[in-house]
């Protein structure tokens, strides 16, 4: 659905529900050929198996990605920029405490406390908390650094419809629990 679409079927009301788009950081070496987002390796595209992974983000989605690359068998390292403890952090407690114990448990490396200076066709340079740089092999690099919401076809549509609701991801990246929340109170409301 395209705005040239909303034009032809002049609904009332419109809901924008088209989700997010991987955030793409502005690292050296982003656009590489073994750069990857975790969005396409969940959708299964470009999967690499037996291969030196680096997954870039430690929160829910960085490490979920990692145990879906684990199990491909790839040696798996979350390289996230915030301690520990706050790996996977905004999930439920007792969902977050079994995500890294199994991901522990299938020898997932983490590297906290890193970010990334540059991504080379071998591998990466990080940059640690102090200040000192290390470089970390890897084959494949995946993305994992939050998403953005994509309200285009809203922005788009202007005053063409009377009523335009966003919702989900495509208003601000959050749960599946929030996105059915709030299609369900906009579907009664509606």
């Amino acid at each position: 659905v395209d705005a040239d679409t909303v034009a032809v079927e002049a609904p009332d009301v419109l809901v924008v529900a088209t989700g997010a788009a991987p955030l793409i950081p502005s690292i050296t070496g982003i656009d590489g050929e073994n750069v990857v987002t975790a969005f396409d390796i969940l959708a299964g595209n470009g999967v690499p198996e037996g291969k030196r992974v680096a997954v870039l983000g430690g929160r829910q989605v960085g490490c979920e990605t990692a145990e879906f690359l684990v199990h491909r068998d790839n040696q798996v390292t979350v390289v996230a920029r915030s301690p520990e403890s706050q790996l996977a952090d905004e999930t439920p407690q007792t969902y977050r405490n079994a995500l890294l114990l199994r991901l522990r448990n299938a020898g997932v490396e983490f590297i906290t406390e890193h970010d990334v200076k540059e991504i080379r066709a071998d591998g990466l340079v990080l940059i640690g908390a102090d200040g000192a740089e290390r470089d970390l092999s890897a084959d494949a690099v995946v993305i994992a650094r939050g998403s953005v919401p994509q309200r285009s076809l809203a922005d788009s549509v202007g005053a063409a419809v009377a009523e335009v609701h966003v919702i989900g991801d495509s208003e601000d990246p959050r749960t599946i629990e929030e996105a059915m929340y709030e299609g369900t109170l906009l579907g009664r409301q509606i």
